[in-house]
């Protein structure tokens, strides 16, 4: 149980799971990272602040969609949780490393 906790609480002073902080600052390779909505109850918006903090490298944008996507779309039956995520590819594309 020990080892399948640490794939889903975070050590102390790290924002995700199996990383710590000098693991984000290791990181040298330019980065997009999506801002979570402030209504997400799964992905706080500070988890996404404090990453795109710990990437020295790091560019914080906001997704295509409003803040209740992640909620609105646990509600919806239709098309699944990551219906959206098509929406994602322009700004990944357009992301200038």
């Amino acid at each position: 149980m020990d080892y399948w906790a640490k794939s889903y609480i975070p050590e102390g002073g790290s924002p995700v799971p199996g990383l710590l902080p000098y693991d984000f600052l290791a990181l040298k390779m330019p980065t997009l990272v999506f801002r979570s909505g402030v209504s997400d109850p799964h992905h706080p918006r500070a988890t996404t602040d404090e990453v795109h903090a710990l990437i020295r490298n790091s560019t914080l944008v906001d997704p295509p969609w409003g803040d209740r996507e992640w909620i609105d779309r646990m509600l919806s039956s239709e098309g699944g949780l990551f219906k959206s995520w098509g929406q994602l590819a322009p700004q990944i594309l357009e992301f200038d490393a």
